[in-house]
C-alpha cells in the first residue's frame, strides 16, 4: 500500500487557509494531484489527508449562501445545509466539489442542489480527501456507516426474496459498490489515524 496515502501538513498551512480563496486553490491542487496520480487505477488511486485543526480556522457563517448556475442565475440557497458542520468544513467540501466539477467539465458534472445531495457529495469526497487532525478524522466514520447500511438494506431485500437478484441484478451491483465505498473510507481513517501516511 506504500504510496497510496499522502498527508499534507505544515505550520503555515492553517494560516494560509484563513483566506477563503486559498481553500479553493488548495482543493484545485489536490484534485489535480489525485487525478494525475492515477485515479482510474483498479485500487482507487491515492487518498489525501490535510492535517489541520478545522476548529481553529474561524470562517464566519454568512446569512445567505446563494447557489448560482453557469448563467449567473440563482438556483438555490445552501445556508440550511449540514448545520452540524463548522463553516470551514462546509467551505472545504464546496471547494472540493467546485474543483471536481472543473476537472470533469460541463455539461456533465452536476453540483448538489439539496442538503441530502450535499451530504452524499461529502461522503463521496471522503473516499479521496479527508481534512482535520487525527482525532477529528473519526467524524468520517458516519459516511462509511451510511454505505455499509446501504449494503445491509440490499442484503435484506435478497434475504426476503431470493428471486430479487434475478428480478433486479442492480442489487448485486449496489452491494459491490457500496461495500467498496465503505471499505475505502474505513481504510483512510485507519491509515491516517496511525501515522502511516507519507508526510510532505
Amino acid at each position: 500500500k506504500a504510496g497510496k496515502y499522502l498527508t499534507i501538513t505544515g505550520q503555515a498551512l492553517e494560516g494560509y487557509l484563513v483566506d477563503t480563496r486559498n481553500i479553493f486553490r488548495l482543493a484545485e491542487f489536490l484534485t489535480g494531484l489525485w487525478w494525475t496520480a492515477g485515479c482510474g487505477r483498479f485500487d482507487g488511486g491515492i487518498s489525501i489527508h490535510v492535517d489541520i485543526d478545522i476548529e481553529k480556522i474561524d470562517y464566519k457563517k454568512p446569512e445567505s449562501e446563494a447557489l448560482y448556475n453557469g448563467l449567473g442565475q440563482k438556483v438555490g440557497d445552501s445556508s440550511t445545509w449540514v448545520p452540524e458542520m463548522v463553516p470551514f468544513e462546509k467551505m472545504w467540501n464546496f471547494a472540493i466539489d467546485t474543483a471536481v466539477g472543473g476537472m470533469v467539465g460541463y455539461p456533465g458534472y452536476e453540483h448538489p442542489r439539496s442538503d441530502e445531495g450535499f451530504r452524499h457529495c461529502v461522503a463521496q469526497h471522503a473516499q479521496n480527501y479527508m481534512i482535520g487532525t487525527k482525532k477529528q478524522l473519526g467524524r468520517y466514520k458516519k459516511y462509511a456507516d451510511q454505505y455499509f447500511d446501504a449494503v445491509l438494506r440490499s442484503v435484506d431485500k435478497i434475504k426476503a426474496d431470493k428471486e430479487a437478484m434475478f428480478k433486479d441484478p442492480y442489487i448485486l451491483h449496489a452491494i459491490q459498490y457500496a461495500a467498496a465505498d465503505a471499505k475505502k473510507i474505513s481504510e483512510n481513517i485507519q491509515y491516517f489515524t496511525f501515522d502511516y501516511g507519507v508526510k510532505t
